[in-house]
């Protein structure tokens, strides 16, 4: 059972199935996964007893198995089969999510420049920061970081906590930018396939970086 006391993280793991619900509130279950329900709750204006009810109403589903099976990862001696998960499942599909979104958007401004030249310049830019930080981090994680971990009796993730914290900020700004990824209602297909693959993304990177941040390096 979910409980005010509990961290975000906490809860987390106790129903992976909240994270839409937190999502939806704007509760941030990522990078800021260890601080207490209450205090996010609040934070939101929420009644904290009828939120937690909500929460603890939220049924356990058969979806997201691979998430779920990540989650029970969480003994010292199985961080590399979680290093391993994160690579094959995040790293793998976040790098084909933003080469696809890089070719993508630059389609979206050159057609749709007329009626939305101020709005998808921001996203493109945007998407662009997010793209080289995202692809440098990931990099630097398979090549010097990963091996550390695993090597190491008790390695300092503060920077790439810090990291994590860059790149969220920066898929959230292309959240409000999108209007939760809601393309207009003029758009063609192309404009919605985009929005959906960056929504995909938006949805991995928590998974992802809450997998680090509450698991592995922990």
């Amino acid at each position: 059972m979910i409980k005010l006391n509990m961290t975000i993280a906490e809860a987390v793991k106790t129903n992976p199935d909240i994270i839409d619900l937190l999502s939806e509130y704007g509760i941030d279950y990522c990078c800021q996964g260890s601080r207490k329900l209450l205090g996010a709750i609040e934070d939101k204006k929420l009644v904290a007893d009828e939120f937690v009810r909500e929460l603890n109403n939220v049924p356990t589903s058969s979806g997201n198995v691979a998430f779920k099976d990540a989650l029970k990862l969480d003994k010292p001696e199985n961080k590399k089969m979680l290093i391993a998960y994160i690579i094959k499942q995040h790293h793998r599909l976040e790098e084909k999510l933003l080469s696809e979104l890089d070719e993508y958007l630059p389609i979206l401004l050159r057609v749709h420049y007329d009626e939305h030249s101020e709005e998808l310049s921001e996203l493109y830019k945007k998407f662009s920061q997010l793209n080289a930080e995202l692809t440098v981090h990931m990099t630097k994680e398979e090549r010097s970081e990963f091996p550390k971990i695993l090597s190491a009796e008790n390695y300092d993730s503060t920077e790439l906590r810090a990291e994590h914290e860059i790149i969220e900020g920066l898929i959230h700004e292309i959240k409000f930018m999108t209007n939760a990824f809601s393309p207009p209602p003029d758009c063609c297909q192309t404009y919605e396939l985009s929005f959906a693959r960056l929504k995909e993304l938006y949805d991995d990177i928590h998974q992802h970086f809450f997998l680090e941040n509450h698991i592995l390096f922990t």
